[in-house]
């Protein structure tokens, strides 16, 4: 059974993977029509924006296509006693 850490790591070698891809593609792109610092500083930035982008619409999704259903204070007290 994977625990924390082995989710934290699979986490963090995908947003760094993804930081990449993206970090490429808008460099390659913007390589035709800048000069490659400009070009760079661009990725490097559009890259940010993507992966803050993700990051603040990722909840919304999860709620949206799980079903997800809070907890009123009191439901359910075991589990508020673990978190």
């Amino acid at each position: 059974m994977a625990g924390l850490g082995a989710l934290k790591r699979t986490m963090s070698f995908t947003i760094i993977l993804v930081f990449i891809i993206f970090l490429g593609l808008i460099f390659l792109l913007s390589a035709f029509y800048l000069d490659p610092v400009q070009g760079l500083v661009l990725a490097i930035l559009g890259s940010a924006f993507i992966i803050l982008f993700q990051y603040a619409i990722g909840p919304i999704i999860v709620r949206a296509t799980s079903r997800l259903h809070y907890l009123a204070p009191g439901e359910n007290r075991w589990l508020e006693s673990k978190v």
